[in-house]
């Protein structure tokens, strides 16, 4: 069964979008207060913790990478190996004017 329900006649799934929407919307105020944890100035390496605790909770999702000036990125984030489809990762790098950390700002849309 899909967990959103997007394509319910494509693969049989008898569940109703409302039930799939209310599961996935727990599961992101779960992500996103592991999120809320390290969007702030942290080494980049730390960012594994998030990753560990999102795994725990079943979710997965691109890796934060790329020029840090270059604004916000999106993509997409996974429930139990199933994309979300109605929803991205977002996250902002900003670089700070010196040491090795950078001021993140990460949530599920």
């Amino acid at each position: 069964m899909c967990l959103l329900c997007v394509n319910c006649s494509a693969v049989g799934c008898q569940r109703f979008a409302t039930d799939g929407a209310a599961e996935v919307n727990a599961i992101k105020r779960k992500a996103n207060g592991i999120a809320a944890k390290y969007s702030k100035l942290i080494e980049p390496r730390e960012l594994q913790r998030m990753y560990d605790e999102l795994k725990s909770i079943g979710v997965t999702t691109g890796m934060i990478t790329g020029d840090p000036s270059a604004g916000a990125k999106t993509c997409e984030w996974y429930i139990n190996g199933q994309e979300v489809t109605t929803s991205r990762f977002v996250y902002s790098v900003y670089k700070p004017q010196s040491g090795n950390k950078y001021e993140y700002n990460i949530y599920f849309s």
